[in-house]
Parts: structure tokens; sequence; C-alpha cells
């Protein structure tokens, strides 16, 4: 196993017993329960299952698509559009028309093989929930390195969120030399990839100096407009919006909906689903309204007084929007803090909606360390060091990756 694929193999076990296997096993998809003996006397089976079922995301460019997306995503897209605006290019990110190209059109039944083996001689302890991703990762990493030994794309681009798909592209760009540049969209995932990418956007400084540390070089991204203060409209709140992450389970939400209406019976109450969610929420518990589909963030915000929220970063959205967060537990299927919000410091923790009572809540966003912690965590607090040469840097670097011989005129790759 080569040294770029090996961290990628120990980060990848990591990061899933870090932030997935902290939840609950019912929320996890680890196959037909009748079976897991069957797994264990045979532990070539799963893997190779899981092989035969996942269709990788790994496919060549087609013509007139200068950037191939191996995922469509609003959420990447939009980045590299802002991306581009920021340093006057065109990144227009354009899926593919083929989307998916089964394994067996770029790898060979041996090979595929050899990785279900792998898996099985070396993992075949360990959950399979991480048994699967790291089949995934490694056909996506396997194929990616002959998609690019043949025609190399003039540069990848790394969201932060690095899910198996995400590691094997930049893992393969560093195998194979491919410029590599990452992104880091989340203020939650501030770790160091498992790859040493030759760019990286951040927009704090604890990932700042987390990608430092492997010898990538960064540029702060502008923090854009200020954070605003925040502000309490209403005591108590007259309108609360609920936030929900994708790990819900509908009939027990229902019961945690009702437990907070009781807590506050005379306030109006939006519930924002997860914008991926395909639960079904209706019908509804009385005094709850459904937001809009596809409403912006921020309009939200501006219609609500407190917001409820389960596991999820849009707690530190919110709060960098001026409104105050109750991080509540029993929305989701998560363990309470799964994101450690509330253990840092920055958001308002209640075990039940009961504990949820305005006061403490306003008492504990007006001490005064907590701005300085937060705006440190949103990455907005004045930077002494001048910027200007990073920037210049950057604009250069992408000018040789995409206007320059032997790159002119291929396809840039993003991993969504």
């Amino acid at each position: 196993m080569d040294t770029v694929l090996l961290r990628s193999w120990r980060f990848l076990i990591a990061f899933q017993y870090r932030w997935v296997l902290r939840q609950p096993a019912d929320t996890l998809d680890r196959g037909p329960a009748r079976l897991a003996p069957v797994f264990a006397r045979s532990p070539m089976l799963f893997p190779l299952l899981a092989a035969l079922q996942y269709r990788m995301t790994a496919a060549p460019p087609t013509d007139g698509c200068p950037i191939w997306v191996t995922h469509r995503s609003s959420k990447i897209e939009r980045a590299l559009r802002d991306l581009g605006e920021a340093f006057g290019r065109s990144l227009e990110a354009r899926a593919p028309r083929r989307r998916h190209a089964a394994f067996s059109a770029v790898l060979s039944p041996r090979l595929v093989t050899r990785i279900v083996r792998l898996v099985a001689r070396r993992a075949h302890r360990l959950d399979r929930h991480v048994q699967r991703s790291l089949v995934q990762m490694l056909l996506e990493y396997a194929a990616l390195c002959r998609i690019f030994a043949r025609s190399p794309p003039a540069l990848v681009l790394v969201p932060c969120d690095l899910s198996p798909r995400r590691i094997a592209l930049g893992a393969a760009a560093e195998r194979r030399g491919v410029p590599c540049l990452y992104l880091q969209l989340s203020l939650f995932n501030t770790y160091a990839p498992p790859f040493r990418p030759d760019m990286a956007v951040v927009v704090n400084s604890q990932a700042e100096r987390s990608l430092a540390a492997i010898g990538a070089a960064t540029l702060r991204r502008s923090p854009g407009e200020g954070v605003p203060q925040l502000r309490f409209r209403a005591e108590p709140p007259r309108r609360i919006g609920v936030v929900l992450n994708n790990y819900i389970r509908p009939e027990k939400l229902e019961g945690s909906l009702i437990r907070l209406r009781r807590q506050f019976p005379e306030a109006a109450f939006i519930l924002r689903p997860h914008p991926n969610s395909r639960h079904r929420l209706r019908p509804m518990p009385e005094g709850f309204l459904l937001d809009s589909p596809g409403r912006d963030l921020a309009a939200f915000a501006d219609e609500i007084d407190l917001a409820i929220v389960g596991n999820s970063v849009a707690q530190l959205d919110l709060l960098g929007l001026g409104l105050p967060v109750v991080h509540l537990d029993g929305l989701d299927e998560i363990a309470f803090d799964h994101c450690g919000f509330v253990a840092e410091g920055l958001v308002f923790g209640a075990a039940t909606a009961a504990e949820i009572e305005f006061g403490r809540v306003r008492a504990f966003y007006v001490r005064p360390s907590w701005r300085p912690r937060l705006l440190e965590r949103l990455g907005v607090l004045p930077d002494p060091r001048p910027r200007g040469r990073e920037r210049e840097a950057l604009q250069r670097w992408l000018h040789d990756c995409l206007d320059h011989e032997p790159f002119r005129g291929r396809p840039v790759c993003a991993a969504s």
C-alpha cells in the first residue's frame, strides 16, 4: 500500500469512528441483520457485496465540460462560482452527461478482487459501515489513478467534508502529481486532510493551523460582512424556528416537538427540514408550520426570535446571522452535542425542552468571553498579517494551472 493511500486508509477509519460511529447503531445502514453470522464466517463476503453494489463516480469528462464534477451538488457548484468570481476565473460547474461509470469499465476484475481481499484481511473486525467506506475509497482511488494517468485534469478541487470519494480524489491527485486545491467550506471541518493539497482556501484560523502543519499553502478567505450582535427580539420568544438534520425518525421527532410546544405554548413554530431530507413530516403537530423549501437560511433567521437546532453546523451559521441558538437533545438520532459546540462554550445546550428558559439563554450569550470565542471560530477576527502576497500567489498558481501548457484546455475536476 503506497504512502498516500495508507494515510487515507488510516484517516478514513479514524474519521468514521469519530464522526459516524458516535451515532446510534440503528441510524447506520449495516445490511440485513440475519446475514451478520454469514459475514462473520466469510470475511470476504461483505466487501465483495459492497464492491458489487457500488457505482463509482469516477468518469472521464465529456466534451464541452470545463468543470468536471463527480456528482451534482448545488453547494459545491455555488462555492466554485464564488471562488471563480473572487479570482477572475470562470469556474461554472457542469456535471457530465454520464454521471456514473461502473467500475468494471475502468478496473479489471483482478484488481477489484485484490481490493476486496485487502479490506477483508485488514478490516474484517471493523464496523461494516467502515468496511463499505474503505471499499468505496479504494475503488475510486484506483479508477482515478488510471484515469489521471491517461488524461489528467488541469486541477482538482476537493471540499472539506471528506467522504470516501473526496478522499480518493485528493489522494489520486497527490499520487499522480495533479495540482490540488482544498476548500474549507464548513466551519466545522477544521482538520487536515490525509492528502497534501498544493493550495488551501480556509475560513478560520483552526483550519489554517491544521493545513500549515502538513505543509499546504493557505489563504484565509475574506469573511465579507461582519457578524452582527446577537438580537433578543422578544422574551418569551414569539416565533421559534426548529432546524433539523438528515438523521431523524419522524415518529420520534413528533414527541420532541410536542414537548417544545408545551414549553412555549404561546409561540408560533416554523420547522426547517434538512435540504436533502426525504422524510415525510406530515401531518405536523399542532402549532408547527413547514418552512418554504429552498429558502435561504438568512431569510429564515430574519423571521424568528430563537432557533432550536439538532446536531448541525447550522448552529454556528445562525449565530453568525445574529440569532440566539439552543442545541436540543432529541431532535435527531445522533448523540447530544455530536458537533462539540456546546462543549466549546459556543452554543447553549439543553437535554430537555423544560431546560430552555429564555433568561438562561440570554445570560449564556451576553457573557463577555462568548463573542470573541465565536468570532475566532467563524474566522472573522482581525488578521494582523498582510494577505496580499498570499492572494497574488494563489492567483498566479491558478493561472499556471489553467492557462499554461501542458494544462491549457484541460477540465477542472471537482468532487462534490
